[in-house]
């Protein structure tokens, strides 16, 4: 799944059902960015192999995170 988030302003990979141990926590994660974009509500995003926003590569190319997480609502 991808999502085109205003933290980054481009299309970036949170999950992939394919991966492993993935197959429970991606769609928890889609719907924690549902919920999200239903409700304006902010999301936090943990990615361990990028300094900044940034410097993730787009669309599929971005590493998976550690962790999406609702924080707002």
């Amino acid at each position: 799944m991808i999502i085109n988030a205003t933290w980054r302003n481009d299309w970036t990979r949170i999950c992939n059902l394919n991966a492993a141990g993935m197959q429970s926590t991606c769609p928890l994660w889609a719907s924690y960015a549902a919920t999200a974009y239903q409700h304006q509500a902010n999301v936090r995003v943990m990615y361990s192999d990028a300094s900044s926003c940034d410097q993730l590569p787009t669309y599929n190319g971005a590493p998976l995170p550690e962790y999406f997480m609702l924080v707002g609502g």
